[in-house]
């Protein structure tokens, strides 16, 4: 990434920041717990409607790779900076089946 990085920060806080080039790592962990159910469509039974939907927990962990006293602060997302922390999970879709035979 090309952006601006906090140099010598203490308690996440930066001295000063640097315009330049860097490696952005992240790592997301997770557990959901999903319900699934599966519909007939038609009476031959060749289309299928697949249902799901769960909930569960993220962790998040960012870092500057190489840089360990280097802070970013990512602000993209619709909610601001959520590189860091624990949240919640809720996958959920639909999914259409046809069997060939």
């Amino acid at each position: 990434m090309h952006d601006w990085v906090g140099k010598s920060a203490v308690d996440g806080v930066p001295a000063y920041e640097e315009l330049q080039d860097f490696r952005y790592r992240r790592k997301i962990y997770g557990f959901n717990t999903v319900a699934r159910f599966v519909l007939a469509l038609d009476q031959h039974r060749n289309g299928y409607l697949d249902i799901y939907f769960g909930f569960g927990i993220r962790h998040k962990k960012s870092i500057i790779a190489g840089e360990p006293n280097s802070t970013y602060q990512n602000s993209d997302g619709l909610f601001g900076n959520m590189d860091n922390g624990i949240y919640p999970s809720v996958p959920a879709g639909i999914r259409i089946i046809y069997a060939l035979k």
